[in-house]
């Protein structure tokens, strides 16, 4: 094995080129430049994904059997969002990740000086790093980095990008790329060159690869390129043309093709790849990396070839069904056994006892494991690669061992809609209540609209009995590219409507895998006439082909049969081809309330059903090839379900041909023609009037045995007819009036129960002691007067027992003090208990009184006399510190008493016919002091302080101060403050303050 390893130099070179043409436009940039070249036994592999997000990661594990790895170059692509770099930067983060060990390959600084938009020039950054237009490719040799990996070594690269300060920000990547060879020990010879940069154009570019020193042989010559463009080109090699192959990868801005080219490859010749831009798209296309391979393996006894069910795929979800083809070269094999790996995990295996010289066997073997349905497994998204390892051995050892090329893990969204992402299962979506007739109108194949046609219209002539509860329009599709049917334009007799509904599907495999099949619901109850009915539908853009119209009446009838219509409303696009081991089909879960049902009928819709493509299976009740019409049809499927049909029901749309769409379904259920009757309810409080409901057909003849339930006051009860149909609740509840929803099956019946109360009164006011009482009539549950019974009466803790008088009412003196009561009335016949609110007002309207020491404040009462008004003229009686005095109320019932009390808290009681009402009054001192601790000779002072008659200050007052009989004489600061040295020996001593008439005591101690 011969490496040749120029891409130092190589990259030095491309920079010196590109820095001699910088200041020149052109209308297209130069070809791209051979960064390696060599030879080596195992493989040359060029790996890549397509983030188009600002974060990615490509993910790769080094195959069996690798001994030595002599190149690896990762390579990232990233749009910056304009070519103006005055405007739009960013960074951009590479690290690389193998065995626990973590590398930052490179933080770059993508921005450049001036506008690069319109200019195909490629601009050096640094050293790895290279622009063109609005692209960043980043180049990094990571050789020293993975050269002492082994086999089954994992290697990640994440790339992240974030914004530039004071820039735009788009930071989508286009490619993370990997390329490894290496050498696995055996006599194989892969020679490659591997071009990179980026070639833009709109025209054609020849980018010459420099294969004219190749001198082996020419076994199998492979060419691999990678376009980050939003579409194909034309491509041709040695100038001959190169078909789009059919496992194409086109994804965002990012196209990648494998061609076999041994047909056109010289020996002793360079070779030319040309590239040409088309009109669509944006009219150019972009080079980002070319890989030649000639490959030479050693002659094989066996060759393989591994298939999985749909072209390079493996379904998440789901068990994968593997064919692998066993080639005999020039020789019998007898007992070989293949293996089949993935990454080191057995698949499985499968003997074969002989395969005839130069012919082939193929033998099947199941992938068994399950691999996650996330949203990675979406066509386009982040998917990630299976690659299979097969081995073929006898009795003396391994005859071939060969690694498979990727396989994509995607989701098969032919599969039914439980195995897609995100995954559902259908359940009802509507529910109707009706007593006429379901009708359903569905257009034939002369209505279907082609991808090519843009618009199309449908005329329906309408009859029905009774009038319409509603009317849905349904309209399908296929081969539609957006994610909704924003581009159509839908009328509905001239007048336009829009969904109110919209389901869509994918196969989410291969290159169509994004188009969608669907189903869009329009509410068309208000616009449908009796008579001719016109439907029109204009497509604005895309290619998406629209099936037949379905429209669906429900009607109301006088005497027609009730009917409850269960509607479940989707979209499943389901196809058996490339499943042959998959149970195929769409599931729809319909539970439903049975009661009283007579028959059922399911009706199920698709579109494109034709011969040999489908069953219905109803709770395990199968119908089989029910579809008959063609690909371009809408049809549905008439289901007898009587007797089959209960509360909880499956139906299974089962594939069983090529590509159907599942659509709608409705199970409609007819009931018996039942009367349900509640009347209102008025009665007394316990009286034994009951709730009563009657059950009947539609002959009028009573149900017997059948369960009703009454909702009352938030609780419900379950209450079973009669042999008449009768079935009543009793009613104990408190007085009030409660609605009432009385349920039989899906019927609600609404009534009304007015509990009457059985004691009657009103709420007292009254003041303290006068002559009047409360009063309360005492009724039976009939509603009659209570004539000379005993009842009670609760008020303050105390009960009372009176006697009702001839008319039912019966009396309470209330002599309490003021305040506010609860008194509880209780009817001894019926059992009721009524509360009432008792208020008894005061005659003495007073309040607490705060003030200081024979200021001008009086203590005041407002007295009322036992009428309400105000007493004038009236005695008083207060009684404080043990004195009583007599007062007179003025004009305004107001009685006044000052109050010349030394400093403190005293009890002033006002009474006045007998009653008598408490307050506080609080003296506050004008002269304020403290007792005093202090140690001997600390110079702590007596301190007393003189306020005025509103608690202010008083300045320049005299204060005399007695202690130790001596007297001291001082004068009040603004403060009103006046201090006493204290300079006495330890002990404890009676200082006395003096000022004015005022005097007070108090205790000095010193220590």
């Amino acid at each position: 094995m011969n490496v040749k390893n120029k891409f130092f130099f190589i990259l030095v070179a491309l920079i010196v080129g590109l820095l001699t043409i910088n200041g020149a436009f052109a209308e297209t940039a130069d070809s791209m430049p051979e960064i390696d070249q060599g030879t080596v036994s195992g493989d040359a592999e060029l790996i890549s994904t397509n983030p188009w997000s600002t974060t990615g990661s490509l993910e790769y594990t080094i195959p069996d059997g690798v001994q030595e790895i002599t190149s690896a170059k990762v390579i990232v692509n990233i749009y910056s969002g304009s070519g103006n770099s005055e405007t739009y930067a960013l960074h951009s983060n590479t690290t690389l990740n193998t065995a626990g060990n973590s590398k930052v390959l490179g933080y770059e600084n993508l921005t450049y000086v001036g506008n690069q938009a319109g200019d195909p020039n490629v601009y050096v950054i640094n050293n790895h790093t290279t622009k063109q237009y609005s692209d960043y490719q980043m180049v990094y040799d990571v050789l020293g980095d993975l050269k002492y990996l082994g086999p089954n070594s994992k290697i990640k690269i994440d790339v992240s990008s974030t914004p530039f300060e004071g820039k735009a920000f788009d930071g989508r990547i286009k490619m993370i790329g990997l390329f490894i060879a290496y050498n696995d020990g055996d006599s194989d010879s892969i020679t490659y060159w591997l071009n990179v940069g980026m070639s833009w154009t709109q025209g054609t570019v020849s980018n010459l690869i420099y294969t004219k020193n190749y001198t082996g042989d020419i076994g199998e010559v492979n060419f691999e390129a990678i376009m980050l463009s939003s579409n194909n080109g034309a491509y041709k090699f040695n100038d001959n043309q190169l078909f789009i192959p059919e496992d194409t990868i086109v994804k965002d801005y990012y196209i990648y093709n494998k061609w076999d080219v041994t047909d056109y490859f010289q020996k002793g010749d360079n070779s030319d790849f040309t590239y040409s831009a088309l009109s669509q798209g944006y009219g150019s296309i972009k080079s980002s990396v070319q890989l030649l391979k000639v490959i030479n393996r050693e002659s094989p006894v066996v060759t393989t070839n591994i298939a999985s069910e749909y072209k390079n795929s493996i379904y998440a979800g789901v068990t994968n069904n593997l064919t692998i083809t066993v080639n005999s070269i020039n020789k019998d094999l007898t007992n070989v056994t293949v293996y089949v790996y993935d990454n080191g995990r057995v698949v499985g295996s499968y003997l074969v006892d002989f395969v005839k010289a130069n012919s082939s066997k193929s033998v099947n073997i199941i992938d068994s494991f399950i691999r996650p349905i996330d949203e990675n497994t979406v066509l386009g998204n982040n998917n990630t690669n299976v690659v299979y390892r097969v081995i073929v051995e006898d009795k003396n050892g391994i005859l071939n061992d060969t690694n498979s090329s990727n396989f994509m893990v995607v989701y098969n969204g032919n599969l039914g809609k439980d195995l897609a992402y995100p995954a559902m299962n259908a359940t009802i979506t509507r529910v109707y209540d009706i007593t006429g007739d379901v009708i359903i109108l569905n257009k034939d194949d002369s209505s279907y609209l082609g991808s090519k046609s843009t618009n199309g219209s449908d005329t329906w002539n309408i009859d029905f009995k009774g009038e319409l509860k509603e009317g849905l329009l349904y309209v399908s599709y296929n081969w539609n590219k957006q994610a909704d049917v924003s581009d159509w334009i839908v009328t509905f007799n001239n007048k336009i409507i829009t969904p109110i509904a919209h389901y869509r599907d994918q196969s989410n495999l291969g290159a169509y895998g994004k188009h969608g099949y669907g189903l869009a619901v329009y509410n068309v109850t208000d616009l449908i006439n009796k008579g001719l009915n016109t439907f029109t539908l204009n497509k604005t853009s895309g290619l998406t082909a629209v099936y037949p119209s379905s429209l669906l009446l429900l009607t109301n009838n006088e005497n027609g049969a009730s009917k409850t219509v269960y509607m479940s409303e989707g979209a499943d696009l389901l196809s058996k081809t490339n499943n042959k081991n998959l149970d195929v089909g769409a599931y729809t879960k319909f539970n439903i309330d049975s009661t009283s049902m007579i028959n059922s009928t399911l009706y199920v819709f698709a579109a494109g059903g034709q011969k040999n493509e489908g069953n219905i299976v109803f709770n395990g009740e199968i119908k089989s090839d029910v579809w008959n019409k063609t690909s371009n049809s809408i049809d549905y499927y008439t289901f007898n379900t009587d007797g089959l049909t209960k509360d909880n029901n499956t139906v299974f749309f089962q594939s069983t041909g090529s590509t159907i769409l599942a659509l709608h379904q409705i199970l409609v259920v007819e009931r018996e023609n039942i009367q349900l009757a509640v009347e209102d309810l008025e009665k007394y409080y316990g009286g034994s009037e009951r709730l009563n409901a009657t059950l009947k057909d539609g002959a009028g003849n009573p149900i017997a045995n059948k369960t009703i339930t009454f909702t009352v006051n938030g609780k419900k009860y379950n209450k079973t007819t009669d042999s008449n149909g009768f079935a009543s609740l009793a009613i104990g509840l408190m007085p009030g009036t409660y609605d009432v929803t009385t349920m039989y099956g899906n019927m609600s019946v609404y009534s009304k129960v007015v509990v009457k109360t059985t004691i009657e009164g009103k709420d007292l006011v009254k003041m303290y002691k006068n002559e009047t009482q409360f009063f309360a009539t005492f009724l039976g549950t009939d509603g009659k007067p209570l004539s000379n019974i005993d009842v009670t009466f609760n008020i303050n803790g105390v009960f009372y027992t009176r006697q009702t008088n001839e008319n039912g009412v019966a009396r309470l003196n209330i002599n309490l003090r003021p305040d506010v009561y609860i008194l509880t009335a209780i009817n001894s016949v019926t059992g009721e208990s009524k509360g009432f609110n008792i208020t008894v007002k005061s005659l003495i309207e007073s309040n607490d009184l705060t003030k200081y020491y024979r200021n001008d404040s009086n203590f005041e009462v407002k007295i009322y006399n036992k009428d309400g008004t105000l007493a004038i003229n009236k005695e008083v009686t207060f009684n404080i510190n043990g004195v009583f005095y007599q007062k007179t109320t003025d004009s305004n019932g107001i009685a006044r008493l000052g109050i010349a009390l030394r400093p403190g808290n005293y009890i002033i009681t006002t009474i006045v016919d007998g009653l008598d009402i408490g307050n506080n009054i609080n003296v506050l001192p004008t002269l304020v002091t403290s007792d005093l601790s202090m140690k001997y000779l600390d110079g702590s002072n007596f301190t007393v302080q003189t306020l005025d008659g509103r608690g202010n200050p008083l300045a320049k007052q005299n204060i005399s101060f007695n202690i130790n009989g001596r007297f001291y004489y001082r004068v009040t600061d603004d403060e009103g403050m006046a201090s006493l040295n204290i300079r006495l020996m330890p002990g404890e001593y009676i200082i006395t303050s003096y000022w004015n008439d005022f005097e007070v005591g108090n205790t000095v101690k010193v220590d």
